[in-house]
Order: C-alpha cells, then structure tokens, then sequence
C-alpha cells in the first residue's frame, strides 16, 4: 500500500487488522469513525489542547449533561488517551486507566443516547457500540500507535 498523503486509509488498514487480531469486530460505521477520530489528531493543536485541560473529567461530564457535542469530546478525549497514550495514564496507576474508561464510556453513552432521542441518523449505534466496548475499541485504537509507520506490508 502506498502511504505518503493517504493516511486515512492506513489508519482504516490498521483499525481493520487490529480488529481481527484482537478479535473486536466493530461495524463499518464505528470504524470509519475511529478513522476520522485518529484523523482529528494528527493536527498539532488539537492535540495540544488536550493536554492543557485543567478541569478533571468528572466536573466536565457533569457540566456536559446539557451540551451533546462536549460529551462526544469528553469521549474521544478518553479514548484517545487510554488508546494512544496508554502507557502514559497506565503510569499513574490502573485505577486511572480505568477512570478514563468509565468516563469515557458514559460521554458517548449519554451522546449516543440523545443522538437516539432527537432523532439524529444512525450513527447514535456507532457511539453506543464504542460505550459498551470502551475498553476493547481503546486497545484497537493503541494499535495505531506506530504500527503502521513501521511495518513491512
């Protein structure tokens, strides 16, 4: 496969093989989300900003309640942190993975369902797939961590 300039579809290639390997099927539309979620940080200052949150997660989910798409943020937050950066949250102890995982699954539980209630397509079935596989959809989402710049095809 070539990858120069096309990097959504090396990450859709890897979310694809990580999901057989790890034995996680998700459907199409959860994948193309992951995609699209991988592709939102590859921008510096989206990145960035994540980093430089202040306010703990569970005084953010708390104040999300009335505002869906800072649920839908709070969520990728999580997932990419406890994905990508795994061995950095997993340093300040088991219990912090498991906090982004439970914080994480709620937002996009809580996304999914006011998607559901208002009535909004039929992506709400992607979010709430992510909220019921929280932790298996991060470790398919760690696999991208690297793999792709550095495997042989």
């Amino acid at each position: 496969m070539q990858r120069e300039g096309n990097l959504p579809q090396l990450f859709a290639e890897i979310i694809r093989k990580s999901c057989e390997r790890r034995n996680v099927p998700l459907s199409p539309s959860t994948q193309a989300y992951l995609v699209s979620l991988l592709g939102k940080y590859t921008n510096i200052d989206s990145l960035l900003a994540e980093f430089e949150q202040e306010e703990p997660l569970t005084f953010k989910i708390h104040r999300a309640s009335s505002s869906p798409e800072e649920l839908k943020n709070i969520g990728e937050h999580c997932l990419f942190f406890v994905g990508f950066f795994y061995g950095f949250v997993r340093k300040k102890g088991e219990a912090h993975v498991g906090y982004y995982c439970d914080i994480g699954s709620t937002a996009y539980t809580r996304y999914s369902t006011f998607r559901l209630q208002k009535n909004m397509g039929e992506d709400w079935l992607s979010f709430k797939e992510i909220a019921r596989r929280f932790p298996d959809v991060g470790r398919v989402i760690g696999d991208t961590h690297l793999e792709g710049l550095t495997e042989e095809q």
